[in-house]
């Protein structure tokens, strides 16, 4: 296998440049609507679609639910707490601690998890409760005003991330536009429906996560899943798992820039990446202090690449190799570069609509 450092540090430095068949893929593909012969037919109108979308606000509630989850088991980890699990429930997050006596100094920690926010109708608060219960048990809990504040930022940033995706660069005359509290509305003419609700509706959630060792490739379900792993699908070996450590290195939010781009010397389809300096910083040192051990990209719950880490990389820059076809490392490299989608995306509308001369204006 390929260490990481093979994967990630040859860039373009090798002088390839990137192929027409990559650039052309950066844009969308494909026309829908009208054809030609329709517009000569009647050239005062054109056919357009609108797509309709809702944010899956129960599926927002539960990524908070895991997120916090995932904030428990490593403030007490910090601590050195013991506990027989941070588990999810009844949209609460509980964990009992093995020794009750540590229970003030647990709570006082989680405590520093919770955000202030001040609303008119909510006034001040806290996006997240912390009670302690008996015999070591605290419970975690989002609060209304903590949901509210979240859904009432979340729309305008799904709202900018999927206009980045319909028109990257500014050519296509696509209006995306947000409809109540949780929804947008995307209208567009001469571009592929297909491919405008593939870019729309894919999450682009990257993670950079450890493979646990203990744990090798098996088909999903043969054994139990160790508390704190995951086992998911290796994307470079059909009906290959692998057991990751759910807890994620780094992400879709340390990314800067994305690119497609071919790797030499089998001219393989590629996705050139940047990381910020932050994400930079810390790869640098993740790479260093864990030479030998395995870490998965992960894209949507699918592995991507999991090589092994031969040295350390600084830089921040470096490459997903993963079997792509030239149209997949393009999309995947704008979905990085327009961001991850803050909340999933439930289309619920499509619909052909009839364009004047003066709307396509």
């Amino acid at each position: 296998m390929l260490g990481l450092t093979q994967y990630f540090l040859r860039l373009r430095a090798a002088g390839v440049a990137l192929m027409p068949s990559v650039a052309v893929a950066l844009g969308l593909m494909g026309v829908s609507g009208a054809t030609a012969d329709d517009g000569a037919r009647n050239p005062g109108s054109r056919t357009g679609t609108v797509l309709r979308y809702r944010i899956d606000a129960a599926e927002v509630r539960a990524q908070w639910l895991r997120s916090v989850q995932a904030d428990v088991r490593r403030v007490l980890k910090e601590e050195k707490i013991g506990h027989g699990g941070a588990l999810i429930g009844e949209n609460q997050v509980r964990v009992t601690l093995r020794d009750a006596s540590k229970t003030d100094q647990a709570v006082t920690r989680l405590k520093a998890l919770a955000v202030g926010s001040t609303s008119y109708q909510f006034r001040t608060g806290y996006d997240l409760t912390v009670a302690a219960g008996e015999n070591g048990q605290i419970v975690l809990e989002p609060s209304p005003e903590g949901l509210r504040k979240r859904e009432d930022g979340m729309l305008s940033r799904v709202v900018e991330v999927v206009r980045r995706r319909v028109d990257p660069d500014g050519s296509t005359g696509a209006s995306v536009t947000a409809e109540g509290k949780d929804g947008i509305s995307v209208e567009f003419a001469g571009l592929d429906v297909s491919e405008v609700n593939a870019r729309i509706a894919t999450p682009a959630r990257l993670t950079f996560q450890f493979v646990d060792a203990s744990g090798p490739s098996q088909e999903a379900g043969s054994s139990a899943i160790p508390p704190g792993d995951e086992l998911l699908p290796d994307g470079t070996e059909a009906g290959r798992f692998l057991l990751l450590y759910k807890e994620a290195t780094l992400g879709s939010d340390d990314v800067r820039e994305a690119s497609a781009g071919i790797e030499p010397p089998q001219y393989e389809p590629c996705v050139n990446f940047e990381l910020t300096a932050a994400g930079a910083a810390a790869f640098a040192r993740l790479t260093q202090d864990n030479i030998g051990r395995r870490l998965a990209i992960v894209l949507d719950g699918k592995i991507l690449s999991a090589p092994v880490i031969r040295s350390g990389i600084p830089g921040g820059r470096g490459m997903i190799i993963g079997h792509f076809t030239v149209a997949e490392a393009s999309r995947i490299a704008l979905l990085l570069r327009s961001g991850a989608l803050p909340a999933p995306l439930l289309l619920v509308e499509e619909r052909t609509i009839e364009l004047t001369a003066r709307r396509r204006e």
